[in-house]
């Protein structure tokens, strides 16, 4: 709580500060090439539910599970090389490229199984630990930056392509609830009964999100005041949905892939960067980022350790995620 707070109030008091006029007036050189690097911190929320069937229902939840507060710590590369614009047109040619990857360090699970229609008749619920495990982002776009206005204000739409991957973990369980009564009335074929209440021993399953897919985007960036330079972008997702599962505790699952889940689906970045260019080469940096994914109803694929192999409806996954970095950057 303590990092959040910081990052905040370091991000506010950059954006917001009452900057001198008395500071030097910004480098003249051109940027063609820039790399920077950053580090910082990210929380990611991700959950996602099946049905009885594949028509999506029997019950229409049949299992839920989420992810809560999965706090990482984010090192981030992004690099943006300009070329020269074309004779005709204004416009300066751009390629840029985002590579994040984050060290998951702490968050939490919950595991649940119903027999009733919307999240009725529970008789199985887990809470676990899920403080393993990464998270990785690359993106990359091509597009064209406009200057308008003395060369302080700047459009850049954007097309690009990203791939991310949420690999989480399911540790440390504690059974908080179990009905058997529930589970034979409704699923007495069932070979898997509910634990005991209590702790869950050996527990280590995983569940693996794979998000890729094509985007457009606009970056609007404008220069305030002298050496201070604030940009903002906005991107909208299309995306494929992929994700594969290792449920250790469960016999009657195949290992090390006990099932798939495949989707198609949305979503929208946001980032708001401040630059402070200190010198003629470097800049500091403070950014946040903010993420909303959401899929449509896709299919989940079990295997099952005979070799036998079972599908229903899942019904849809979300995930969100902010990450608040500070960085800097190089021009060339």
């Amino acid at each position: 709580m303590k990092f959040i707070v910081f990052f905040l109030a370091t991000f506010s008091l950059i954006l917001f500060w009452p900057f001198s006029s008395a500071w030097a007036e910004p480098p003249s050189r051109v940027e063609l090439a820039t790399l920077a690097v950053s580090i910082g911190y990210r929380v990611d929320q991700l959950d996602w539910s099946i049905a009885g069937n594949s028509a999506g229902g029997n019950p229409n939840v049949l299992s839920a599970l989420t992810w809560r507060d999965i706090e990482s710590v984010q090192l981030q590369l992004t690099g943006r090389q300009v070329f020269n614009a074309s004779p005709w047109t204004e416009a300066d040619p751009i390629i840029q490229t985002r590579i994040a990857y984050g060290t998951v360090i702490s968050g939490s699970n919950q595991d649940s199984d119903y027999a009733g229609d919307n999240r009725t008749l529970e008789w199985s619920r887990s809470v676990n630990s899920a403080d393993k495990g990464y998270t990785f982002d690359i993106s990359g776009a091509v597009g064209a930056r406009f200057d308008k206005v003395a060369n302080r204000f700047s459009m850049i739409p954007l097309l690009g392509y990203s791939f991310h991957i949420q690999d989480l973990s399911i540790t440390d369980g504690y059974q908080a609830f179990s009905d058997d009564v529930i589970h034979d009335t409704y699923f007495p074929t069932a070979t898997e009964h509910p634990p005991a209440v209590g702790p869950i021993s050996g527990l280590d399953s995983s569940y693996t999100a794979y998000w890729y897919g094509p985007w457009i985007g606009l970056t609007v960036e404008t220069e305030p005041l002298s050496r201070w330079k604030i940009a903002l972008t906005g991107e909208y997702h299309w995306v494929e949905y992929f994700a594969e599962a290792n449920w250790n505790l469960r016999t009657d699952l195949a290992q090390p892939i006990s099932f798939e889940h495949d989707a198609r689906g949305t979503g929208q970045v946001w980032s708001l960067e401040s630059e402070y260019v200190f010198t003629d080469r470097w800049s500091l940096l403070l950014s946040g980022n903010l993420q909303s994914w959401q899929t449509d109803p896709g299919s989940d694929t079990t295997y099952r350790a005979d070799g036998a192999r079972g599908g229903t409806r899942l019904n849809e996954v979300s995930w969100d995620s902010f990450a608040l970095m500070s960085g800097l950057r190089y021009r060339f």
